[in-house]
């Protein structure tokens, strides 16, 4: 990586890459968690790099926001939802 990602930009490639790849199902996901809950370090170098991104991305979203979420909230990765049903 030659540059350090913007995330402070919501409309920025560094977070629409980053929040794609989180909403995916994918291996990555589960083993970051994993990694994560199990405090494994060997992943360090790996998965390091995205875990920043993406804790990055949720901390200044968090202080962007107009109407903020307090208490737990859920995020839902990996379901097909058609437009209408989100709306």
């Amino acid at each position: 990586m030659d540059k350090v990602p913007n995330t402070s930009d919501p409309s920025s490639i560094d977070v629409q890459i980053g929040t794609f790849i989180y909403s995916m199902e994918s291996f990555l996901v589960y083993t970051l968690n994993k990694v994560s809950r199990d405090k494994n370090s060997s992943f360090i170098n790996t998965l390091g790099p995205y875990a920043v991104l993406i804790s990055r991305i949720i901390e200044r979203a968090q202080k962007n926001r107009h109407d903020k979420i307090i208490g737990p909230f859920t995020v839902y990765r990996g379901i097909g939802l058609r437009q209408e049903i989100i709306q």
